[in-house]
Protein backbone atom coordinates (compact mmCIF):
# COMPACT_ATOMS: atom_id res chain seq x y z
CA UNK A 1 0.00 0.00 0.00
CA UNK A 2 1.54 3.45 -0.84
CA UNK A 3 1.52 6.15 2.45
CA UNK A 4 1.35 9.98 0.83
CA UNK A 5 2.62 12.70 2.73
CA UNK A 6 2.92 16.55 0.92
CA UNK A 7 5.22 19.12 2.54
CA UNK A 8 6.84 22.47 1.43
CA UNK A 9 9.54 24.69 2.62
CA UNK A 10 7.42 26.99 4.53
CA UNK A 11 8.03 24.74 7.55
CA UNK A 12 11.62 23.31 8.95
CA UNK A 13 9.99 21.52 11.74
CA UNK A 14 7.56 19.35 9.74
CA UNK A 15 10.75 18.28 7.36
CA UNK A 16 12.03 16.83 10.30
CA UNK A 17 8.87 15.46 11.37
CA UNK A 18 8.23 13.08 7.96
CA UNK A 19 12.00 11.93 8.58
CA UNK A 20 11.13 10.41 11.99
CA UNK A 21 7.89 9.27 10.60
CA UNK A 22 9.62 7.80 7.42
CA UNK A 23 12.08 5.71 10.00
CA UNK A 24 8.88 4.29 11.87
CA UNK A 25 6.98 3.56 8.84
CA UNK A 26 10.42 1.65 7.58
CA UNK A 27 10.79 -0.50 10.82
CA UNK A 28 6.84 -1.37 11.37
CA UNK A 29 5.31 -1.41 8.30
CA UNK A 30 5.21 -2.45 4.56
CA UNK A 31 3.71 0.71 3.51
CA UNK A 32 5.56 2.03 0.05
CA UNK A 33 6.05 5.97 1.05
CA UNK A 34 5.61 8.74 -1.70
CA UNK A 35 6.09 12.25 -0.34
CA UNK A 36 4.92 15.09 -2.35
CA UNK A 37 7.36 17.53 -2.66
CA UNK A 38 7.12 21.30 -3.30
CA UNK A 39 10.25 22.94 -2.44
CA UNK A 40 14.31 23.33 -3.01
CA UNK A 41 15.88 21.98 -0.37
CA UNK A 42 18.38 19.26 -1.58
CA UNK A 43 19.57 18.20 1.31
CA UNK A 44 16.19 17.42 2.29
CA UNK A 45 15.48 15.43 -0.51
CA UNK A 46 18.77 13.58 -0.47
CA UNK A 47 17.81 12.72 2.78
CA UNK A 48 14.00 11.24 2.16
CA UNK A 49 16.07 9.27 -1.00
CA UNK A 50 18.32 7.90 1.30
CA UNK A 51 15.72 6.76 3.65
CA UNK A 52 14.25 4.89 0.17
CA UNK A 53 11.16 7.04 -0.51
CA UNK A 54 9.66 8.26 -3.63
CA UNK A 55 9.64 12.04 -4.13
CA UNK A 56 7.04 13.83 -6.68
CA UNK A 57 8.06 17.08 -6.81
CA UNK A 58 4.64 18.92 -7.41
CA UNK A 59 2.94 22.23 -6.48
CA UNK A 60 -1.14 22.28 -5.83
CA UNK A 61 -2.86 22.40 -9.46
CA UNK A 62 -5.22 25.01 -8.51
CA UNK A 63 -2.16 27.47 -7.15
CA UNK A 64 -2.87 29.66 -10.43
CA UNK A 65 -6.87 30.38 -9.59
CA UNK A 66 -7.54 33.70 -9.38
CA UNK A 67 -9.29 33.15 -6.15
CA UNK A 68 -6.22 31.48 -4.56
CA UNK A 69 -3.97 34.36 -5.80
CA UNK A 70 -5.95 36.62 -4.23
CA UNK A 71 -5.08 34.97 -0.92
CA UNK A 72 -2.85 36.56 1.51
CA UNK A 73 0.81 35.19 1.43
CA UNK A 74 1.43 34.08 4.85
CA UNK A 75 -2.01 32.14 3.95
CA UNK A 76 -0.48 30.63 1.17
CA UNK A 77 2.65 29.35 2.61
CA UNK A 78 0.63 26.82 4.69
CA UNK A 79 -1.70 26.36 1.76
CA UNK A 80 0.76 24.77 -0.09
CA UNK A 81 1.84 22.40 2.01
CA UNK A 82 -1.28 21.66 3.72
CA UNK A 83 -3.51 21.29 0.01
CA UNK A 84 -1.05 18.88 -1.23
CA UNK A 85 -3.28 15.78 -0.15
CA UNK A 86 -6.19 17.16 -2.48
CA UNK A 87 -4.04 15.99 -5.64
CA UNK A 88 -3.07 12.99 -4.57
CA UNK A 89 -5.78 11.52 -6.62
CA UNK A 90 -4.53 13.14 -10.24
CA UNK A 91 -0.81 12.09 -8.88
CA UNK A 92 -1.88 8.62 -8.61
CA UNK A 93 -3.41 8.73 -12.28
CA UNK A 94 -0.42 10.72 -13.11
CA UNK A 95 2.36 8.13 -12.30
CA UNK A 96 -0.06 5.48 -13.28
CA UNK A 97 -0.68 4.01 -9.28
CA UNK A 98 -3.72 1.21 -9.74
CA UNK A 99 -4.32 0.39 -6.16
CA UNK A 100 -7.65 1.14 -4.96
CA UNK A 101 -7.22 2.85 -1.66
CA UNK A 102 -4.13 4.41 -0.35
CA UNK A 103 -3.31 5.74 2.79
CA UNK A 104 -2.32 9.50 3.26
CA UNK A 105 -1.12 11.03 6.76
CA UNK A 106 0.20 14.32 8.12
CA UNK A 107 3.68 14.10 8.92
CA UNK A 108 3.43 14.03 12.87
CA UNK A 109 2.79 11.02 12.75
CA UNK A 110 4.43 7.52 14.37
CA UNK A 111 3.93 4.14 13.22
CA UNK A 112 3.80 1.65 15.87
CA UNK A 113 2.65 -1.10 14.08
CA UNK A 114 1.79 -2.60 10.37
CA UNK A 115 -1.86 -0.96 8.79
CA UNK A 116 -1.51 -2.60 5.22
CA UNK A 117 -3.46 -5.65 6.06
CA UNK A 118 -6.20 -4.03 8.02
CA UNK A 119 -6.40 -1.49 6.34
CA UNK A 120 -7.04 -3.58 3.49
CA UNK A 121 -10.30 -4.40 4.94
CA UNK A 122 -12.01 -0.87 4.52
CA UNK A 123 -13.08 0.29 1.23
CA UNK A 124 -14.52 3.89 2.16
CA UNK A 125 -16.61 5.71 -0.77
CA UNK A 126 -14.21 8.48 -0.97
CA UNK A 127 -12.65 8.21 2.45
CA UNK A 128 -12.22 7.33 5.84
CA UNK A 129 -10.96 8.97 8.70
CA UNK A 130 -10.90 9.65 12.35
CA UNK A 131 -12.32 12.26 14.81
CA UNK A 132 -10.54 15.44 16.00
CA UNK A 133 -10.38 16.12 19.56
CA UNK A 134 -13.57 14.12 20.60
CA UNK A 135 -13.34 10.33 20.59
CA UNK A 136 -16.60 10.08 19.14
CA UNK A 137 -16.62 12.89 16.97
CA UNK A 138 -16.67 11.53 13.18
CA UNK A 139 -18.11 14.69 12.01
CA UNK A 140 -15.68 17.00 12.97
CA UNK A 141 -13.05 14.86 11.39
CA UNK A 142 -9.43 15.01 11.26
CA UNK A 143 -7.89 14.71 7.83
CA UNK A 144 -4.55 14.06 9.25
CA UNK A 145 -5.41 10.30 8.33
CA UNK A 146 -7.10 9.46 5.58
CA UNK A 147 -7.37 6.09 3.79
CA UNK A 148 -8.02 7.24 0.27
CA UNK A 149 -10.75 5.92 -2.47
CA UNK A 150 -8.82 7.14 -5.36
CA UNK A 151 -11.58 6.43 -8.09
CA UNK A 152 -14.01 8.28 -6.33
CA UNK A 153 -12.01 11.36 -5.31
CA UNK A 154 -10.30 11.43 -8.28
CA UNK A 155 -14.08 11.87 -10.04
CA UNK A 156 -15.16 14.26 -7.63
CA UNK A 157 -11.63 16.39 -8.34
CA UNK A 158 -12.24 19.02 -10.38
CA UNK A 159 -15.81 19.80 -8.82
CA UNK A 160 -14.16 19.66 -5.66
CA UNK A 161 -11.76 22.27 -6.24
CA UNK A 162 -14.14 23.83 -8.25
CA UNK A 163 -16.17 24.59 -4.34
CA UNK A 164 -13.36 25.47 -2.67
CA UNK A 165 -12.20 28.35 -5.43
CA UNK A 166 -15.99 29.38 -5.12
CA UNK A 167 -15.82 29.51 -1.77
CA UNK A 168 -12.15 31.85 -1.86
CA UNK A 169 -10.68 28.85 0.22
CA UNK A 170 -12.67 30.33 3.48
CA UNK A 171 -12.06 26.86 5.41
CA UNK A 172 -11.35 26.39 8.60
CA UNK A 173 -7.85 24.45 9.07
CA UNK A 174 -7.56 24.52 5.14
CA UNK A 175 -8.34 21.51 3.30
CA UNK A 176 -10.01 20.25 6.44
CA UNK A 177 -12.43 22.51 6.44
CA UNK A 178 -13.40 22.04 2.86
CA UNK A 179 -13.44 18.12 3.08
CA UNK A 180 -15.80 18.37 5.77
CA UNK A 181 -17.68 20.81 4.03
CA UNK A 182 -17.77 19.46 0.74
CA UNK A 183 -18.19 15.39 1.44
CA UNK A 184 -20.00 16.26 4.16
CA UNK A 185 -21.91 12.97 5.77
CA UNK A 186 -20.13 10.89 3.12
CA UNK A 187 -16.89 10.26 4.68
CA UNK A 188 -16.22 6.73 6.27
CA UNK A 189 -15.09 5.61 9.58
CA UNK A 190 -11.76 4.61 10.76
CA UNK A 191 -11.43 2.84 14.06
CA UNK A 192 -9.35 5.95 16.20
CA UNK A 193 -6.46 3.98 16.89
CA UNK A 194 -5.34 4.59 13.02
CA UNK A 195 -5.01 8.36 14.25
CA UNK A 196 -4.68 8.01 18.07
CA UNK A 197 -4.00 11.77 19.61
CA UNK A 198 -1.37 12.36 22.14
CA UNK A 199 -3.39 13.89 24.60
CA UNK A 200 -6.22 10.46 24.12
CA UNK A 201 -3.97 8.82 26.87
CA UNK A 202 -1.75 5.67 26.37
CA UNK A 203 -3.76 3.10 24.84
CA UNK A 204 -2.96 -0.46 24.04
CA UNK A 205 -3.36 -1.78 20.07
CA UNK A 206 -2.34 1.62 18.71
CA UNK A 207 -1.44 1.51 14.95
CA UNK A 208 -0.55 5.58 14.84
CA UNK A 209 0.19 8.35 17.24
CA UNK A 210 -0.57 11.35 15.89
CA UNK A 211 1.03 14.39 17.28
CA UNK A 212 -1.91 16.50 16.84
CA UNK A 213 -1.23 20.36 18.71
CA UNK A 214 2.20 19.23 20.48
CA UNK A 215 5.24 18.63 18.82
CA UNK A 216 8.28 16.74 19.81
CA UNK A 217 9.90 20.43 20.62
CA UNK A 218 6.55 21.67 21.78
CA UNK A 219 5.83 18.67 24.76
CA UNK A 220 9.48 19.19 25.50
CA UNK A 221 9.53 22.58 26.72
CA UNK A 222 6.23 22.20 28.41
CA UNK A 223 8.38 19.09 30.71
CA UNK A 224 11.12 21.42 31.36
CA UNK A 225 8.82 24.47 32.15
CA UNK A 226 10.01 26.55 29.24
CA UNK A 227 7.00 29.09 28.03
CA UNK A 228 5.84 29.05 24.31
CA UNK A 229 3.91 31.64 21.99
CA UNK A 230 1.47 28.64 21.30
CA UNK A 231 -0.80 27.88 24.23
CA UNK A 232 -1.20 23.99 24.53
CA UNK A 233 -2.30 24.35 27.72
CA UNK A 234 -5.77 22.79 26.88
CA UNK A 235 -4.67 19.81 25.55
CA UNK A 236 -1.35 19.54 27.93
CA UNK A 237 -4.16 19.39 30.70
CA UNK A 238 -6.16 16.32 29.50
CA UNK A 239 -3.87 13.58 30.10
CA UNK A 240 -0.99 14.11 33.48
CA UNK A 241 2.93 14.27 32.82
CA UNK A 242 3.77 11.49 32.63
CA UNK A 243 1.69 10.44 29.63
CA UNK A 244 3.20 13.42 28.01
CA UNK A 245 6.83 12.19 29.14
CA UNK A 246 5.86 8.33 27.70
CA UNK A 247 4.71 10.28 24.31
CA UNK A 248 8.39 12.81 24.60
CA UNK A 249 10.86 9.47 25.28
CA UNK A 250 8.96 7.01 22.06
CA UNK A 251 9.22 10.19 19.74
CA UNK A 252 13.26 10.40 20.57
CA UNK A 253 13.83 6.51 19.77
CA UNK A 254 12.36 6.78 16.42
CA UNK A 255 13.91 10.04 15.91
CA UNK A 256 17.20 8.45 16.80
CA UNK A 257 16.99 5.54 14.63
Amino acid sequence: MYWFCGLNDNSEMHKSLYITALKSAYKNTKLTPILLYDGNDIDFQIKVINLNAIIINHRISFHDKPNFIKKEEDWKKTAYGAFLRIDIPIICKQISIEDEYVLYTDTDVIFLNDVVDELKKYNPEYFAICPEFNENDFISFNSGVMLINVNNMYKTYNDFTYFMESNNYNFCAYDQGALQTYYAFKQDKLPIYFNHKTYWNIKENVKIIHYHGPKYDNILNYLNNINETVDYSGLYSMVNKNVWKYYLELYEYYKDL
